[in-house]
């Protein structure tokens, strides 16, 4: 009995080590387990950007390099070829230019050389101008007095010539009186023919030489004026057929016999006949 005991202990005891051997394995295989996969977990990406990715980054920064020293370079390359065109082109402008500056100085010493020829033409003529100058002074003097002669000439010409017509209308204006009074001696013919129809038109004839008279002789206006109104109160006696009319015409041939007498000989005193009186007797 005791040994069965001691036998059965020993099974439960072999088998509870057992147990517990086991779960003490698979703890163990449960925290390796968990610890792989915590690690894997956490220490994968920790790598991957740790180590994998600064990789990658660095190879991307690398192209992204050479692509931009590539397009630097063919810039560069394009910015060297731009400017050796362009040195070319400054070279052809150089000697283009240099060219140019000596037939410039080709052109300015030729302008010299006509500026100097200018400056002896320009001091010959400076001569010229002074002895044309001192001439036209001279021919300006000359002009001067020659406007200044006909001036005076003209002048002179002018008061001539206004004395003369002053004398032509005075010799019309007598022509006109002396047809007025060969009118009014005719109209005394006519008259004593016993036509008084005719000797009314000889004194119209004579009033219109006096018209012209009057208008040709200005200073005698007044004068001419009392013979026209004696020769309106004739035209007026004429219509009334009065036995007036010979001796007014007697009184208007006087009148202006006495007028073309004060023409000849000068103003007498002469005493104012009114337009119906005869006039005085002659003196004896």
């Amino acid at each position: 009995m005791s040994t069965y005991e001691t036998n059965t202990s020993n099974r439960v005891g072999r088998i509870i080590s057992a147990i517990i051997k086991f779960t003490a394995r698979l703890i163990l295989l449960l925290l390796l387990g968990i610890g792989m996969g915590a690690g894997l977990y956490w220490g994968v990406p920790w790598v991957y950007h740790s180590l994998v990715s600064p990789v990658q980054e660095t190879q991307t920064r690398v192209q992204a390099l050479e692509q931009r020293f590539d397009r630097e370079g063919t810039q560069r390359a394009n910015d060297l070829s731009a400017l050796q065109e362009r040195v070319t082109h400054l070279e052809v402008e150089n000697s283009a230019l240099r060219e140019a500056l000596t037939a410039q100085d080709e052109d300015y010493t030729a302008a010299l050389e006509r500026l100097q020829g200018l400056e002896q033409h320009l001091a010959a003529v400076e001569g010229q101008l002074t002895e044309q100058q001192t001439a036209r002074d001279a021919l300006s003097t000359r002009l001067n007095n020659a406007v200044t002669t006909l001036d005076t000439r003209t002048q002179q010409t002018e008061t001539r010539i206004t004395t003369l017509q002053a004398r032509l209308a005075a010799l019309y204006g007598g022509q006109a009186l002396m047809q007025a009074a060969q009118d009014v001696l005719k109209a005394q013919l006519l008259m004593l023919e016993e036509n008084p129809r005719a000797a009314r038109g000889a004194l119209a004839l004579a009033g219109a030489r006096l018209t012209v008279a009057e208008q040709l002789r200005p200073d005698q206006a007044a004068s001419l004026a009392d013979l026209q109104n004696r020769v309106t109160a004739l035209d007026t006696l004429f219509a009334a057929n009065s036995a007036r009319i010979v001796p007014e015409l007697e009184a208007l041939w006087a009148a202006i016999g006495e007028l073309l007498t004060l023409e000849v000989t000068g103003p007498t005193p002469q005493p104012t006949l009114s337009p119906l009186t005869p006039p005085p007797p002659p003196a004896p």
